[in-house]
Parts: C-alpha cells; structure tokens; sequence
C-alpha cells in the first residue's frame, strides 16, 4: 500500500468513526491501525486513549528527552528577533 492509498482508507475509516451509534470497540481490538485513526480523532478529548500505557509514558519521555536536550543547544538570552523593547 502506498503514502495515497493509506490515507485514503484512513480518511473514509475517519469519516465512518463519526457514527457514535456503531460500536467500534470489536475493530479497533483487532486493527492497530483502526485505533490510531480512532485515538488521533479523539485526541483532544481522550489523549492516547488507546495506547498501552507504556508507551504512552515512553513516549512522553522521549519527548522531553528531546526539548531538553534542545533547550541545552540554545544560546544563552533571547535569539535573533526577540530583542526587548525599552
């Protein structure tokens, strides 16, 4: 399948979870896929609802790992554009 044909069977899978009066719960136990679109539709509501909670934490932590080590990488004071007015 390529990058157009999953996203197209993603789209109309997104398009079908609107129906709050179908059950979704037998698909999305069997397709990870299912619930990724599932999760990333419900994302503000939820968060990763779906996810294992490991790898959500896990996750989480690389995430931080990642803004931490960016922040380390920045020089000291404001960059270029973020002079203070006086």
């Amino acid at each position: 399948m390529d990058a157009h044909q999953y996203r197209t069977v993603a789209l109309r899978l997104a398009e079908f979870m609107q129906d709050p009066d179908i059950d979704w719960e037998p698909l999305l136990e069997h397709s990870p896929a299912a619930a990724m679109v599932y999760e990333n539709l419900h994302y503000a509501n939820a968060g990763l609802c779906r996810s294992p909670l490991t790898l959500s934490a896990e996750a989480e932590l690389a995430a931080r790992d990642i803004m931490d080590a960016a922040r380390r990488r920045l020089p000291d004071g404001p960059g270029p554009g973020h002079e203070t007015a006086a």
